[in-house]
């Protein structure tokens, strides 16, 4: 017959051996060790791990931008755990929790972001991975970056399994909701970022079509304390066809047309130039800067995103009566020229 008095007692000095024997250990000045985090970038060409990517010409009018889909892992000792403060003035401070073998918790300063803006949840962990594009040499070299892109992080979360065997791993999420504070990512589990969430992407626009080396740096600053910062580099071949997403209009191929355009269209007011040279004032494509031009300009006013320069001195569009003004300046210089 079951016992329950005997096996609570049981149970009671269980725990008190294992109380004791922390306490020795303590005691006897036993260093706690710190548990720390490995990250590292996972390519899976099966789960569509940095391939598969897609290009997305809708979020930022005028860029080519080339989603995929990431995946942080962790195999190291220890968690990577992170606790925010924000504060009234919406700086955010982030902290690494570092688990110890004693069952401790150390907080170390990863940095401070102004203007915390998250999209979801409330982290906002700027540079938790960098996203480039790089030429790719004869032989497969690795050429130079032609274009980067800072990875901000809104939430850190057991999002797949990687390998729950390694020592330390628990066998379900422990992390589980990106409006938790801290947040992390287990031994064992990864992080999953898919291609359609904020941020994930690298900008193409104007890049010939070819292969390319893309490129995902997980803690590119070292603002992570880890086990290993030599496997944080993560590269796969990639075959780009970039859109084009010139915004009619743009002449100086900045995304947005407004007054910056409107200028290069009256600088060569009148003028023949070289046909089809969008800077030159000639979106037509007639060798010669005029009207049809000028339309083109106003038609597309105020298309796409304007540059932050742009956003504080661009006007409203011009009006029937500037145009009407514009358009008897031209006569007047023709009637001059004819004469």
């Amino acid at each position: 017959m079951f016992d329950v008095k005997r096996a609570s007692l049981k149970v009671m000095v269980c725990l008190a051996w294992v109380v004791s024997a922390t306490a020795s250990a303590v005691s006897a000045g036993v260093p706690a060790t710190p548990l720390l985090p490995d990250l590292f970038a996972w390519e899976d060409a099966t789960r569509g791990y940095m391939h598969i990517g897609t290009f997305d010409t809708t979020t930022e009018p005028g860029k080519a931008l080339y989603r995929f889909t990431a995946a942080i892992p962790n195999i190291g000792d220890g968690p990577f755990e992170v606790f925010e403060v924000t504060h009234p003035n919406n700086t955010q401070d982030v902290y690494q929790n570092i688990h110890d073998s004693l069952g401790g918790v150390t907080q170390t300063l990863m940095g401070s972001f102004p203007d915390a803006d998250p999209a979801f949840g409330h982290l906002f962990l700027v540079g938790l991975a960098q996203y480039n594009l790089r030429e790719v040499l004869p032989g497969n070299g690795v050429g130079p970056i032609v274009s980067s892109h800072d990875k901000t992080s809104f939430g850190l979360v057991d999002s797949v399994a990687y390998d729950t065997g390694l020592p330390g791993a628990p066998a379900t999420r422990v992390y589980n909701s990106a409006n938790s504070n801290p947040l992390g990512v287990s031994v064992g589990w990864a992080d999953l970022y898919s291609w359609q969430l904020p941020g994930q992407w690298v900008d193409a626009t104007g890049l010939p079509d070819g292969q390319y080396w893309l490129e995902v740096i997980i803690d590119p600053y070292n603002f992570v304390q880890e086990t290993d910062d030599t496997n944080n580099t993560t590269r796969v071949l990639v075959n780009l066809t970039v859109p084009d997403v010139s915004i009619p209009g743009d002449l100086n191929l900045d995304g947005f047309v407004g007054i910056a355009d409107l200028n290069i269209v009256l600088g060569s007011w009148n003028q023949n130039v070289t046909s089809g040279i969008w800077q030159l004032g000639d979106p037509t494509g007639d060798g010669f800067v005029g009207i049809a031009d000028l339309n083109e300009v106003l038609g597309n006013w105020n298309a796409g995103t304007p540059p932050p320069a742009e956003a504080l001195t661009n006007v409203p569009e011009p009006g029937t009566v500037g145009l009407v003004g514009l358009l008897g300046l031209t006569v007047l210089r023709r009637y001059r020229t004819a004469c």
